[in-house]
């Protein structure tokens, strides 16, 4: 990712560039790779056991976190796919109004607590 951030940069030193990742849970995680290495390998475990086995993969949050780290400064912002799954435009929910705090004239902090009460929001719907 850091290298795809350089290359983002190096074409284009001026842009704004920010990262939004919308991610599943565990069990949708797991089902999903497990449908994909029966289709492309020759792997034979069963669900369960694939998700057992793989257990610490699906620790996305931990994924995003690392991912954060590597592109800083960068920002990333990170929301699951359950709570934006009910909202209209789905993961891309909350993109419109991050990009409006994007645009705001606010200071570094205020942005950045913006981005997070956007973000807030919709996890806040998933809870209800």
């Amino acid at each position: 990712m850091r290298s795809l951030v350089d290359a983002l940069i190096h074409v284009h030193p001026s842009a704004d560039i920010r990262l939004y990742f919308s991610t599943p849970t565990a069990e949708p995680w797991h089902a999903s790779c497990h449908a994909q290495h029966l289709h492309v390998v020759r792997m034979v475990l069963d669900g369960a056991t694939y998700a057992e086995t793989f257990r610490t993969s699906a620790d996305l949050d931990s994924v995003i976190e690392a991912l954060a780290k590597a592109v800083s400064p960068m920002p990333v912002n990170h929301c699951s796919l359950k709570a934006t799954s009910p909202r209209r435009l789905g993961p891309f929910d909350p993109l419109p109004d991050l990009l409006d705090a994007n645009r705001s004239h606010a200071g570094l902090s205020a942005l950045k607590a913006a981005k997070r009460a956007i973000l807030s929001a919709v996890q806040g719907e998933e809870r209800r």
